[in-house]
C-alpha cells in the first residue's frame, strides 16, 4: 500500500541513450549531478508512484539495468544531509573506502580518481583571496565547488 501525498512536483522519466533510464523531479539538477549534457524526456507524470512504476517498465523494455528500489522509496529513504551530520573521514577510512568504492569518497570500482593531490590542495589554500576560485578550478580541471570545499577545509585534509 502506498501513502498518497499531494505535491507540486512533475516527475520526469528520462533516457540517456546507451546508458540508462531514470526518474527525477528536477531534470536539470539530475543531469548536472550525473554529468550528462544530452538526454531525452520519455514521459512525465504528476504521481511519483506511477512514474517509478513506469521507470522500471521502461528499463526492462529498453534492456537497461533495472532499479532494485522503487523511485519513491529511494526518495523517502534518502538521507537528510546537514552540517551536523557531516563526518570527516580519517586517513584509514579514506584508504579503506578507496578499496571498496563509494560515492562519499569519490571512489569508483575500488579506485579513487582524484585530480588534485594533497600538496596541490595546500597550495590552493595558500592562494585563497589571491586567485579566483574559477581560475584555480580551470587550472586544476575541477569545479569551483571543489576549490570552495578545499578553501573551507572540508576536503583534501591530511591527517
Amino acid at each position: 500500500m502506498h501513502i498518497i501525498t499531494k505535491t507540486s512536483y512533475m516527475y520526469y522519466i528520462y533516457h540517456i541513450p546507451g546508458k540508462k533510464i531514470g526518474c527525477t523531479n528536477n531534470i536539470k539538477r539530475r543531469m548536472r549531478q550525473q554529468g550528462f549534457t544530452e538526454w531525452e524526456i520519455l514521459e512525465t507524470y504528476e504521481d511519483g508512484w506511477v512514474a517509478g512504476d513506469r521507470e522500471i517498465e521502461l528499463q526492462k523494455e529498453y534492456g537497461y539495468p533495472v532499479d532494485t528500489t522503487h523511485y519513491m522509496i529511494s526518495i523517502q529513504n534518502r538521507f537528510k544531509w546537514n552540517d551536523n551530520a557531516r563526518h570527516i573521514f580519517t586517513l584509514e577510512e579514506r584508504s579503506e573506502a578507496g578499496k571498496i568504492g563509494g560515492s562519499k569518497t569519490g571512489a569508483v570500482n575500488g579506485k579513487v580518481n582524484r585530480k588534485i593531490t594533497f600538496e596541490n590542495a595546500q597550495k590552493i589554500r595558500e592562494l585563497k583571496g589571491k586567485v579566483t576560485q574559477r581560475k584555480l578550478a580551470e587550472q586544476h580541471g575541477v569545479t569551483t565547488q571543489t576549490i570552495k570545499r578545499i578553501h573551507q577545509n572540508k576536503t583534501y585534509l591530511e591527517p
